[in-house]
């Protein structure tokens, strides 16, 4: 199975500080001479270049005549394509000629070098001074953590001048650009005092450019603003010997004004905090917390010179407040004229918000002119930021700022407000809920939960803060949907609460969010009194309009709310606009928890509505689940399944609905769609789980026979996946003697087809084959193509453990058109790996796991982890037949690692035992019977034959190897009496020729080969299993002095007298 990559490969670069290259995220290796990693860097930074061949030569081997330059040169590029090829790698990756070579312009490159260099000339292009009107300080922060060191750090070919000059010009390079930004962030925070970070800050300025004295005198600045006088001394000493001894010259007036600030250390004054810099600004006890992001954008935003108007949005309890004004303190210093935050809550005209905000700038006083056009005067001559919290009157608003800017546009202002301002040029940020998920850095905790902690941490009280308490506490976020307010007032609670005890109140009720703390705004003491300062903003149609969207349990569409509640387009635009919903960008529409739960109830229904809506929301879902699985092509099948999922609560409330009202037609579509979806899924708990509480729904109406039947068998269906056999069994009896008396003729078949399901999966492949020829008898006689294929599946599956692969081979050759004509996708999947099982039975490894990748790519993309864990331990066990361990253990730890996640019991029992295999290859013997052992308890307790059969055998194997035979001949007999009773010949065959070493060990042999010589004639023997046997026979004698057993049952008797001294049983 070709594991490389198909497509443009990625090469990514970090070059500067230590370098690195990758390919798809793999890194190249193998480049065992300095000249090949000097040629592939040099290329990889020069980029789509076109580089003569005779430029290369001369500029990597200057020292030797030209053609062996050249021939150095086709060597050198040989082995970078050796090391791509290591990489994961095999697309060409270099476009050569006669004359040339360049980077392949397929190719994706990626190198921290051009991106430092790109990003910071941008960020500094149109600030050579100190910044005037913001500056995005986020950006480059993240900018100048791109820079790891120098360019190439310790990278040198002392042999290539030309190599030697152009590392030194990229390295000055880079490293000026480093200077400028560091330069930058120095300034910024010495500016807002903020003395630790202008300290690391001015250290690593005095690293890069050691001869630039303002950089000491900054260092030792910071040092004695921080009261480190002592260090401030030995720095001074250390930077006077650098430039007088190291450097030979006389340190000029910088040192000396460091020296007089030393000196001087009692009279030093200390600079004003941020805080102090802004007035009115509101306190908050509990730190910031996340939303870096938005952060940076806002900064971007700002400092652009065509932005004057910002409005941040979102629902009641989303930040935007605390948000704008870590925006405004982040900006201190940077904005020439100031930094002013008004709050402009309850003015609901304009006029109230213009006198708020004359009274607030200081220094403005009302005399003669109106006080809008004494503060339009005043803002025109200036560069500053006005932040304006809590819009009540978006219009009143909007005129404000239009009229303001018109008359200052060097002016930027930040409003905070629950809808944005509707002004062209606007630029808007809507808030969502703080993250719950943890970000792509690695050890990064969820902003969501570091808001809840930093509370916990303020209370005197340890926490017991173990993975179930943060787990515990991650559901609590994950339920409020991180919004600030209501982690804040959760966090509040577990004060006086055990956080498991907060949970389950929140599960039933956002009530419980409330706090009566004396400094808090009242719109902040509790989600409901956040939710109503949004509700009291809405017109009553669109009051009604959201509560009744609440009946949407799922993301929903604007023609899905136009059918069921009549809402469209224009009220769920302005629902949107005033952070009450949320849309995707795309055609969906969804709510917060928090808004849902106390929109839903301020429904009021009239009489008759709530099931008028009912009726039209299961009409709804019903044509939509029959739509979607009308799709034919295995991409849009693909679609469909996500779609379902997406909407599944909507339709599983479809359904239900259905069931209640007593519509038993519509009902049975209902439900046969949502099998195709946990079938299609392989989602065989949920869905068992949900058809057996229909199955208990339908029992209470005596009508809906028909409907419990169908619940029934599919409840049955899938609980054989999940090896709940008796219960499947008694569900699939009642469903096949119930439809084969009413005489229903489709539901007959899939019940029968159930039988033979179940029969293989837990009885005998003589039973599962009965059940199967019924099944395929039955489904040709009443037309029944799509039970007819499965009928053909199931015999053919059935055949392949009994060895008769010829049958089988028919029999999925017969179910393949059938599937293929009705386009059934999750069928062909279980086909394909049928012949790929067939394949492996007669040797054709390479052809077997052409079908595996085929059907791996199909369960893939229809998103079937039972099947891809299967198909993963399939590919695996190929590799072990193939010696080639290293992929084994690859494919089988996936297999394990997705069966683990899934539940899939068996399928964890046998992706063990086969790692257990490996480990038996590889002569790691305790681990293979730790493997296996534990494979064996999970097969027992679930009752897997197929599970305990596979440890089993290699259990036996293993201690035979390790000389606990007793153990070993006790585990072949187990296994060779389950194979008999399953009926699985293939694995019989195997302990057929285990049996035979152990017997070998104890020199009772008489009779082996013939046993051995029989079961290599047979079809149903693995080619693995014929070349162990093989290999076995070389070592016994070809004539033996008894007849030798010929069925399974005298065989077993056979190794049972020899390997136990016991009598035969008959």
């Amino acid at each position: 199975m070709a594991e490389k990559t198909k497509r443009p490969p990625v090469i990514s670069a970090q070059l500067l500080g230590n370098s690195e290259i990758r390919v798809n995220g793999f890194p190249v290796k193998g480049l065992s001479t300095m000249k090949a990693r000097a040629l592939l860097v040099y290329l990889v930074h020069e980029g789509f270049i076109p580089q003569p061949r005779t430029k290369l030569a001369s500029f990597f081997w200057p020292d030797v005549p030209e053609q062996t330059a050249l021939h150095n040169l086709r060597q050198a590029i040989v082995t970078i394509k050796k090391a791509f090829e290591t990489a994961n790698c095999d697309l060409e990756w270099i476009n050569a000629n006669r004359e040339e070579v360049m980077l392949h312009p397929a190719i994706s490159l990626e190198v921290d070098a051009h991106r430092f260099a790109e990003q910071i000339r941008q960020l500094l292009a149109n600030s050579s001074g100190l910044p005037e009107r913001g500056f995005p300080v986020q950006s480059l922060i993240k900018t100048m953590q791109i820079y790891q060191g120098e360019f190439l750090n310790s990278f040198s070919l002392p042999d290539s001048d030309l190599f030697e000059d152009w590392l030194t010009i990229n390295r000055e390079s880079y490293s000026q650009l480093a200077i400028r930004g560091n330069t930058r962030l120095l300034h910024y925070y010495e500016d807002r005092a903020e003395w630790n970070q202008a300290l690391r800050a001015a250290e690593e300025l005095v690293k890069l450019a050691p001869w630039d004295e303002e950089a000491h005198e900054h260092l030792i600045g910071c040092l004695m603003q921080l009261s480190q006088k002592s260090a401030a001394k030995a720095h001074y000493q250390f930077a006077l010997k650098y430039f007088t001894h190291d450097l030979g010259i006389t340190p000029g007036d910088s040192l000396e004004q460091a020296r007089r600030m030393i000196d001087d250390f009692e009279s030093l004054v200390s600079k004003s905090q941020i805080d102090d810099l802004i007035p009115n600004l509101p306190q908050y006890a509990i730190p910031f917390v996340g939303r870096s992001h938005e952060l940076e954008l806002l900064e971007n935003w700002i400092s652009a010179p065509d932005c004057n108007v910002v409005t941040i949005t979102g629902p009641g309890g989303s930040g935007n407040t605390r948000l704008a004004i870590r925006l405004a303190q982040m900006q201190v210093s940077l904005f020439k004229d100031g930094i002013h935050y008004i709050s402009i809550a309850n003015c609901e005209d304009q006029d109230q918000i213009e006198a708020r905000v004359f009274g607030a700038i200081q220094g403005l006083s009302q005399h003669g002119t109106s006080a809008f056009d004494q503060l339009a005067d005043w803002a025109s001559r200036r560069k500053a930021l006005l932040v304006l919290d809590n819009v009540e009157n978006t219009r009143a608003a909007a005129s404000f700022a239009a009229r303001l800017i018109e008359k200052a546009p060097r002016l930027v202002l930040v409003f905070t407000s629950y809808k944005n301002l509707g002004l062209v040029g606007e630029k808007v940020l809507p808030l969502a809920g703080l993250p719950t998920q943890a970000g792509a850095a690695e050890g990064s905790t969820p902003e969501a939960l570091q808001l809840y902690l930093s509370h916990l941490d303020s209370d005197p009280r340890p926490a017991q803060q173990d993975a179930g308490f943060i787990e515990t506490i991650l559901r609590i976020c994950e339920l409020v949907d991180g919004i600030p307010l209501a982690i804040d007032l959760a966090a509040g609670q577990s004060r006086h609460m055990p956080v498991q005890q907060l949970l389950g109140e929140l599960q039933q009720t956002m009530d419980v969010l409330r706090l009566e703390a004396a400094n808090l705004p009242e719109r902040h003491r509790s989600i409901q009194a956040s939710f109503e300062s949004t509700w009291r903003h809405l017109s009553p149609a669109q009051q009604n309009a959201l509560s009744l969207l609440t009946g949407f349990q799922t993301p929903f569409s604007i023609d899905a709310a136009q059918a069921v509640y009549g809402v469209g387009f224009a009220e769920i635009s302005e629902l949107v606009n005033v952070s009450l919903l949320n849309w995707d960008g795309r055609q969906r529409y969804w709510f917060h928890r928090t808004i849902r739960h106390y929109a839903g109830i301020r429904l009021d229904l009239h009489p008759g509505e709530d099931e008028a809506f009912s009726r039209r929301h299961a009409a709804w879902f019903l044509g939509r689940i029959n739509s979607l699985f009308g799709k034919q092509e295995m991409e849009e099948f693909s679609s469909c399944l996500n779609a379902v999922e997406k909407e599944l609560e909507d339709h599983i409330l479809a359904a239900g609905w259905l069931i209640h009202a007593e519509e038993w037609n519509m009902a049975k579509e209902s439900l046969v769609g949502l099998y195709h979806y946990f079938e299609g899924r392989e989602l065989y708990r949920e869905g068992s789980s949900f058809f057996l509480r229909i199955t208990d729904l339908c029992k209470e109406h005596p009508e809906a026979l028909e409907c419990r039947v169908l619940c029934s068998a599919r409840a049955a269906q899938l609980l054989v996946k999940i090896q709940e056999y008796e219960l499947a069994e008694q569900l699939g009896s009642f469903a096949l003697e119930t439809s084969k008396r009413l005489g229903w003729q489709a539901e007959t078949a899939f019940c029968l087809n159930f039988f033979s399901t179940l029969s293989y999966s837990q009885r005998s492949s003589s039973e599962a084959e009965e059940w199967g020829m019924q099944a395929l008898a039955w489904s040709r006689q009443h037309h029944i193509p799509q039970e007819e294929a499965r009928a053909l599946y199931n015999l053919g599956y059935t055949r392949v453990n009994k060895g008769d692969l010829n049958q089988a081979a028919e029999d999925m050759a017969l179910c393949l058109q059938l599937t293929k004509t009705a386009n059934n996708w999750l069928q062909l999947l279980k086909v394909i790996n049928v012949l790929a099982d067939i394949a492996c039975y007669r040797g054709e490894l390479e052809q077997a796991l052409g079908y595996f990748d085929q059907s791996l790519a199909i369960s893939k993309s229809l998103g079937n982890l039972f099947s891809e864990a299967l198909i993963a331990n399939n590919i695996g066990t190929v590799y072990i037949e193939l010696k080639d361990f290293d992929r084994a253990n690859k494919f089988l730890n996936m297999s394990l690692d997705l069966c683990r996640k899934i539940l899939d019991h068996e399928g964890e029992s046998v992706a063990l035992s086969n790692l257990g295999e490996v480990a038996l290859n590889e002569g790691k013997y305790d681990q293979c019977i730790r493997h296996c052992a534990l494979s064996l308890k999970i097969s027992r307790e679930v009752g897997s034959n197929w599970g305990e059969m596979s440890a089993l055998i290699i259990l036996a194997e293993a201690h035979r190897i390790t000389g606990d035979l007793d153990s070993a001949k006790t585990e072949v007999i187990d296994f060779l009496e389950k194979s008999i009773k399953t009926e699985s010949n293939n694995f019989f065959y195997r302990g057929i020729v285990e049996a035979g070493h152990q017997l070998l060990l104890k020199n009772k042999v008489d009779g082996l080969a013939e046993i051995l010589v029989e079961a290599m004639q047979s079809d149903g023997m693995e080619d693995y299993t014929r070349k162990a046997a093989s290999d076995l026979l070389t070592r016994l004698p070809l004539q033996s002095k008894n007849p030798a057993p010929r069925t399974q049952l005298e065989i077993l008797n056979y190794f049972r007298k020899n390997l136990f001294n016991q009598p035969d049983e008959r």
